[in-house]
C-alpha cells in the first residue's frame, strides 16, 4: 500500500509527512545511509510509516495551535501555530522539518536499533560495563550504533519550532 502524504489539506488518511522520493533525497544530501538507502520502496514505507506515527505520539501533548480539523489523521496540518521565529504558520502548510524528522527516525529503524521511546532514554542500545586494572574503575560503554536518546534529541531540535518545550506557566 503506497504512503499517503499529508499535503495540508488535513487528508483523512495520510500517514506520512514525507514522500518516498523526498526521502531519498533528504537521506542522499545529509546522511547519506547505505542501510536505508538499499531498501526497497516497500521496506521504506513501512519505516516511514512507524516514524511518522512515533513523531506523532512523541510529541501529542506539544505541538503548537491545534489541528486544523477534527477528521485529519495526523497531528499536522495545525492552525494558530507561531514558530519560535514569530512567524505564523498557515493552516494549511506543511513545514518540511516534519518530514525531515520523520526520514531520521526512519533511517534509524532501518539500521536496527529499535523504536524509539517517548521520553530520551537508551533503549535499543546495547551497553556493557567495562573494568579496568589496577582501582577497579566502571564505565559504560555504548555499543552498536547511535543511542535512542540521541535521535530523540536530534527529532527534538529539528522540530523545536513547532513543540511547546519545557514547562508552560499560565499566569491568571
Amino acid at each position: 500500500m503506497a504512503l499517503v502524504v499529508e499535503d495540508g489539506t488535513g487528508k483523512t488518511d495520510s500517514d506520512s509527512y514525507i514522500s518516498i522520493v523526498d526521502a531519498d533525497t533528504y537521506n542522499a544530501a545529509h546522511e547519506a545511509d547505505t542501510v536505508y538507502d538499499v531498501l526497497d520502496d516497500t521496506d521504506k514505507e513501512k519505516y516511514l510509516r512507524l516514524a511518522a506515527q512515533d513523531i506523532g505520539v512523541m510529541f501529542h501533548t506539544r505541538w503548537r495551535g491545534s489541528r486544523s480539523n477534527e477528521t485529519q489523521a495526523m497531528p499536522w496540518p495545525r492552525a494558530g501555530v507561531i514558530d519560535y521565529d514569530g512567524y505564523l504558520i498557515e493552516d494549511d502548510d506543511m513545514p518540511l522539518v516534519l518530514g525531515y524528522a520523520q526520514t531520521e527516525l526512519a533511517i534509524k529503524y532501518a539500521n536496527g536499533t529499535g523504536r524509539i521511546t517517548a521520553t530520551p532514554s537508551d533503549a535499543g542500545v546495547v551497553k556493557r560495563k567495562k573494568v579496568k586494572a589496577g582501582p577497579v574503575e566502571s564505565e559504560t560503554e555504548y555499543v552498536g550504533g547511535v543511542s535512542s536518546s540521541v535521535v530523540v534529541y536530534i527529532v527534538n531540535d529539528m522540530l523545536r519550532g513547532l513543540i511547546i518545550s519545557g514547562v508552560q506557566i499560565e499566569r491568571s
